[in-house]
Order: structure tokens, then sequence, then C-alpha cells
């Protein structure tokens, strides 16, 4: 059973799309890709907080990194599962770069043009609005 997820995303304020996934049966972490070097998890909790108060109780861990950071993190593979945003386009690579199992990630993006690329090459891809699709079909 999927239990432990991390939801890998640019864009704090997309963490609106992910309130279906938050379950009693399910354990949610955060991680904030920022390109902000200065920005920490305090910062973002509480941007989260201010944002959408009911997530911000719901979420477990806060994690946040930079390109330079998040692949030494991701290495550990401590998550039973990975939803990751493009991250503009720089998801692929990151994926590729730290060995995810395919069987362990789903993308969501908004784009059709990244979603149809990640998906011609095996990969789960939701568009941010079918986060019902995801769960139906992953857990």
């Amino acid at each position: 059973m999927i239990k432990n997820i991390l939801i890998i995303e640019d864009n704090p304020s997309d963490i609106k799309y992910y309130q279906a996934l938050f379950a009693p049966e399910r354990e949610v972490s955060f991680l904030f890709l920022t390109r902000n070097k200065g920005y920490g998890k305090e910062k973002l909790k509480e941007l989260i907080e201010l944002l959408y108060g009911e997530i911000f109780l719901k979420i477990k861990n806060y994690f946040v990194y930079t390109k330079e950071t998040i692949r030494e993190f991701l290495k550990d593979d401590p998550f039973d599962f990975y939803i990751i945003d493009s991250l503009e386009d720089f998801a692929k690579s990151l994926v590729t770069e730290t060995d995810l199992l395919k069987e362990k990630i789903a993308f969501m993006s908004s784009r059709k043009s990244f979603r149809e690329s990640i998906q011609s090459e095996g990969y789960r891809v939701y568009s941010k609005n079918n986060i019902d699709g995801l769960i139906k079909e992953c857990f």
C-alpha cells in the first residue's frame, strides 16, 4: 500500500490542486523547488498556512531545495510515491538522474506538450485538474 507520498512543485500555491490527496490513510509531504537559495522551510510553511490553512495542517513534512540540492535528497528514495510537477521541464532530467522507479512516479502538469512528451516515455502523467484520475489509478 502506498502511504508515504511526496509532492514536488515549483509553485507553492499549486498545492490547491492536490487537496483530494489528503486522506487519513496517506502521509503527504510537500517539496518546494525554489530558485532562491534564501527561501527556507519556515517561509514555505507560513505561505501555505496563509493561503490554505486547512491543507497546511495536513502536510506531514515540508522541504525546500534548489535544482542543485534536490538530487541528493531524492537519491535516498525515502518515499513510497512521488507526484512531480513539470518544474519548467526540469522534472524529466531530475527523475532520470536520481534513478527513481517509473512505478513510483506520476507527473502533474497543466501543459499539454509536457504531458504528451513524458507519457510517450512510459510515465504516468495527469492534468493538474485531474487529481481524481491520479488517485483512482495510482492508489
